[in-house]
C-alpha cells in the first residue's frame, strides 16, 4: 500500500504554521552573537591598548572586596530599572515600550544561563573598550571627568535604539566611569555592568508579580 504523503497535515494542505518561520533568534544564535560582538569589542580594546601603549587591564585588580562593592554598586541601577518599568513617565513610556517590543523578544528563547553568559560578555567587552581604553586614554589629554563624560557619550551612542535609550545608556556610562575613578579598579564597572544586564534581562523576560508574561516560555 502506498502511504498518503499528505496525511501529516490532516487535510492534505500545508498549514500556515508550517510555512511561517519564527523570527525570534535561538539561544545558540544569541550566544554566538554575544561571543562574536561583545567578545570582539574586548579583544579590540586589548589590541588597540597594546598598539597605543595603553594597557586596558592595568587597573584591573581581582579581590573579594571588589566583588562585594560591585554587587552593592549594582543596586542603584536595579532601582532605576524597576522605577522605569513600573512607573514610566514622560519619555520613559516610549523607552519601556521600545524595550518590550524590540529588546525583550530577542531573548525569548533563552534560559537564565544563556542570559548570564551574554551579560558577562557585554560587561567585559564594553567596559574594556569604553572605560578601560577610551576613558583611561583620554584622562591624560582632557582630565578625569571630561574623559568620563566623553567615554559615556560614546557608550550611549553605541546603543542607538532611540534618543531616550542613548541618553539613558550615557547616564549609566557616567555612573560606570565614576566607579572606575573612585575605585581605580576596572573590575568594578565590569562586574556592575554584567550583573545589571543579567538582572535586567531575567526581570524583563520572565513573568513577575503584577505583570503579564513578557515573552513566551523557553
Amino acid at each position: 500500500m502506498v502511504e498518503d504523503d499528505t496525511s501529516a497535515s490532516g487535510d492534505g494542505q500545508v498549514g500556515d504554521d508550517d510555512l511561517a518561520q519564527d523570527p525570534t533568534p535561538t539561544a545558540n544564535q544569541i550566544l554566538a552573537a554575544g561571543f562574536l560582538f561583545e567578545g570582539g569589542l574586548g579583544v579590540l580594546a586589548i589590541v588597540l591598548g597594546w598598539a597605543f601603549a595603553q594597557p586596558v587591564v592595568e587597573s584591573l585588580s581581582i579581590g573579594a572586596s571588589s566583588v562585594v562593592w560591585s554587587v552593592i554598586a549594582t543596586l542603584p541601577l536595579v532601582v532605576l530599572l524597576l522605577a522605569i518599568d513600573r512607573y514610566p513617565v514622560g519619555p520613559f513610556r516610549g523607552l519601556k515600550q521600545l524595550v518590550d517590543e524590540t529588546v525583550v523578544p530577542l531573548f525569548a528563547n533563552c534560559r537564565w544561563w544563556h542570559l548570564a553568559v551574554v551579560a558577562a560578555f557585554a560587561g567585559m567587552g564594553e567596559e574594556l573598550l569604553f572605560r578601560g581604553l577610551v576613558q583611561q586614554s583620554l584622562v591624560g589629554y582632557v582630565g578625569v571627568w571630561p574623559a568620563v563624560m566623553i567615554a559615556a557619550l560614546l557608550f550611549g551612542l553605541a546603543h542607538p535604539l532611540s534618543k531616550t535609550y542613548v541618553a539613558t545608556a550615557a547616564a549609566i556610562g557616567i555612573y560606570l566611569g565614576g566607579l572606575l575613578v573612585v575605585t581605580n579598579n576596572l573590575l568594578v564597572p565590569i562586574i556592575v555592568h554584567a550583573l545589571y544586564d543579567f538582572v535586567a534581562l531575567v526581570y524583563l523576560t520572565r513573568p513577575h508579580v503584577g505583570h503579564a508574561p513578557r515573552a513566551k516560555p523557553s
